[in-house]
């Protein structure tokens, strides 16, 4: 009985995954995955996954997963970009009565990306460079630190109307791990630019009809307020200082039950603190022969 509940309650997964380009690489060591992201590397990545899911019961999922990846390009411009991320992220997620559903999930991120200048020429020595011809130049060496915790409700009205509504926080701390003297602070009682702190919290309400097996109708509304410390370019292209509503719409729809063609129309507005309104929308016709 207790091997059959284990067998039951207990799911599995891993992921491996290894891509590697070379000049004048070793056959054998290729194949056999050693040696990689070395000086010979063009272009190199690694990707690794796993996810272990514990469902005792129809009400209560429990998931844990962690990934890490790395990779190596020299492809671009005569520079090496380097990049390294370990992500952490568990789930638990409970449906006390058939139409409710609330689920929970902290995620964590820690990332750093270098890239490196192989082509400057008669470099002077400095404390932090050795100096000498096709000497490395470090162009930038970021730590990147992310942490998100979400919470989500989500209740079926109807056969066709489902409601949600979800409460994030995030936050963001960057680093420049570059050796160079750091500059003057750019304002009074700043940090001279090397750290960026951001801190983000949001409200979404979402929306959602069904059209019986033609397509589907999703509304959302978010309310978010964002903080931000320090200078560096910020990595996060969703991230608005300030008070933010974003509001979307995607609607796919099937011209007929049994055909292939799908009509899909997405909608977005933005509108932050310090940027006027911004409208987008996109009409597609996806056709499957």
């Amino acid at each position: 009985m207790l091997t059959e509940f284990m067998a039951k309650s207990f799911k599995g997964e891993i992921r491996y995954n290894v891509t590697e380009q070379q000049e004048n690489a070793d056959q054998l060591q290729l194949y056999l995955l050693r040696n990689r992201q070395t000086k010979d590397t063009i272009f190199g990545r690694q990707a690794q996954r796993y996810r272990l899911e514990f469902s005792p019961t129809r009400l209560f999922t429990f998931n844990i997963e962690y990934s890490a990846n790395s990779s190596l390009n020299k492809r671009v411009n005569s520079r090496e970009w380097k990049q390294q991320s370990r992500q952490w992220n568990l789930q638990a997620s409970s449906a006390p009565v058939n139409r409710f559903s609330l689920e929970s999930e902290w995620e964590k991120q820690l990332s750093f990306e270098k890239m490196t200048d192989l082509g400057i020429q008669e470099i002077p020595p400095t404390p932090f460079n050795k100096g000498g011809e096709n000497a490395p130049r470090i162009v930038s060496n970021i730590r990147r630190d992310e942490r998100t915790n979400r919470l989500r409700f989500q209740y079926q009205l109807t056969d066709k109307i489902t409601l949600g509504l979800q409460g994030a926080y995030e936050t963001e701390d960057d680093t420049d791990l570059t050796e160079i003297p750091p500059p003057p602070p750019l304002v009074k009682g700043g940090r001279g630019g090397f750290d960026t702190h951001t801190r983000s919290l949001s409200l979404e309400n979402q929306f959602s009809y069904s059209f019986f097996g033609k397509g589907r109708v999703n509304l959302s509304y978010q309310i978010a307020y964002g903080k931000s410390k320090g200078n560096l370019p910020l990595a996060k292209y969703n991230f608005y200082d300030g008070l933010s509503h974003e509001v979307r719409c995607r609607t796919d729809y099937r011209v007929q039950k049994f055909t292939d063609i799908t009509l899909r129309f997405n909608y977005r507005l933005l509108a932050t603190e310090h940027d006027k309104p911004e409208h987008r929308a996109e009409v597609e016709v996806v056709a499957e022969l």
